[in-house]
């Protein structure tokens, strides 16, 4: 299945996807490291000059790249999912809910935020939302 990241529904659906296939490439393709970068700094509320984003940005990629090679990736096989509700508070913005039942486990629902970019909706490290 090729990657579909032309609404938050499809980026999910497509983050499960290589999630699912162990693809560490695809999971890779899922997150903007740039979005992420700034996302980081506005929370902190600390100005930074463009050479510290992108220097951030390759920071969090290596890190999340590191990750993923060390730990592998997270095994939503056997995890029954569904999306239970989409909200966009803002333009460029969207929240996703999603229902999470693994085999045998107790339901969970995690609340995923996504950005718009250039290439289409991106899962985001949002302060207080979850992540996959």
């Amino acid at each position: 299945m090729k990657p579909d990241y032309s609404t938050p529904k499809a980026a999910v659906r497509s983050a499960l996807a290589a999630y699912r296939s162990f693809d560490s490439d695809l999971v890779m393709q899922t997150r903007d490291f740039a979005i992420d970068a700034r996302l980081f700094w506005e929370d902190l509320g600390i100005p930074v000059e463009d050479d510290q984003m992108v220097e951030t940005a390759k920071a969090l990629q290596t890190s999340f790249k590191r990750m993923i090679e060390e730990d592998g990736v997270t095994d939503y096989n056997g995890v029954s999912t569904e999306i239970i509700q989409t909200e966009i508070p803002k333009d460029g913005f969207a929240v996703v809910s999603l229902r999470c039942v693994p085999d045998g486990g107790e339901e969970m629902t995690l609340r995923l935020g996504l950005i718009r970019t250039q290439s289409g909706w991106k899962l985001a490290r949002v302060p207080g939302l979850d992540q996959l």
